[in-house]
C-alpha cells in the first residue's frame, strides 16, 4: 500500500528504513536546516495512526529503536 505522510521537519536533507531488532520498519529523516531527526515505527495497519518522534541531534543522544 503506498501511503503519503507529512514529516514534522521543515526541510529535509535524507530519509531511510530501517529495521528493528523485532522486525518492525521504521522510517527515518534527518533535518537538513535544523540538527533533528524525525522517526516512527510501521503502523500495525496499512491505515493506522502514524506517531511521529522528534529530536535535536545537536546534543547527544541514543536512538533506541526497540522504545520508539
Amino acid at each position: 500500500m503506498l501511503r503519503v505522510v507529512d514529516v514534522p521537519l521543515r526541510e529535509v536533507s535524507g530519509i531511510c528504513l530501517r529495521r528493528g531488532r523485532n522486525g518492525r520498519m521504521f522510517l527515518i529523516a534527518v533535518g537538513d536546516r535544523v540538527a533533528k531527526v524525525a522517526w516512527f515505527s510501521e503502523p500495525r495497519s496499512d491505515g493506522g495512526r502514524i506517531d511521529w518522534h522528534t529530536r535535536n541531534i545537536a546534543k547527544p543522544f541514543r536512538f533506541d529503536a526497540s522504545q520508539a
